[in-house]
């Protein structure tokens, strides 16, 4: 669980507009990926009717999309800690960073599919083309904005990431980013209930600490221990 520390007056503005901030951010995240998957399958659609050749070039849509909705169910609370154990990145122990730079490479490739003939005006008709260019141009956006608001509100020295802004309210606390299980917890007490314990106590006169075994005759130099007065051969 998360533990925090009472953050100064400067600190609680910093915690409360970040907050506010990074959540508007988040739904305009929403938006936008939802918006590139609908943008992609489009596109896939548009392919299929439009060109002979379209296995390859429907497949990277349909990935596009698969990607985007990955991304969308990383930013609600539904499945955080599956996200948590198989994808860190997402996870309330990273920033926005990652996110950012996958939205910037959504949007360059939402961009760059428009310059084929099956994605031209002509084809998709103003209106769905305007849907397919608007949903780059945003992803691009929300990126770079993403990349910058990791950056904003972090605190690195403390061990803060922007998302644990977001969802706590945190700046400048102490927590624990990957906090033990019950489970975890219990194996750990039963290993060390398994492991037999040493110690220097004597077992026919307990009161009397045997000397550390370092300084038993085996590891102390003797002069029996080399034959000084021999030739060697």
């Amino acid at each position: 669980m998360f533990k925090f520390r009472l953050p100064s007056a400067m600190g609680e503005r910093m915690a409360a507009s970040g907050f506010i901030i990074l959540n508007v951010v988040r739904g305009f995240n929403i938006l936008s990926l939802l918006l590139v998957a609908v943008a992609s399958w489009i596109m896939l659609v548009r392919s299929i009717q439009t060109s002979n050749f379209f296995f390859f070039d429907g497949v990277s849509h349909v990935i596009t999309s698969a990607f985007a909705i990955f991304l969308l169910i990383s930013e609600h609370d539904l499945l955080k800690s599956w996200y948590e154990r198989q994808s860190p990145l997402l996870s309330d122990s990273s920033g926005f960073t990652f996110l950012g730079c996958s939205m910037l490479l959504l949007g360059c490739n939402i961009l760059g599919n428009l310059n084929k003939p099956a994605t031209s005006v002509k084809n998709l008709g103003y209106e769905l083309w305007c849907t397919v260019i608007s949903a780059g141009i945003v992803s691009m956006a929300l990126g770079s904005l993403n990349i910058v608001a990791s950056f904003c509100f972090s605190n690195r020295k403390a061990g803060i990431t922007a998302r644990q802004v977001r969802s706590h309210r945190a700046v400048g606390a102490q927590h624990d980013v990957y906090p033990a299980s019950s489970d975890t917890e219990s194996l750990r007490d039963d290993e060390s209930q398994k492991l037999p314990s040493y110690h220097r106590n004597s077992p026919v006169a307990p009161d009397i600490q045997r000397p550390p075994t370092a300084m038993h005759p085996m590891y102390s130099p003797s002069r029996y221990s080399v034959a000084s007065r021999v030739d060697q051969f």
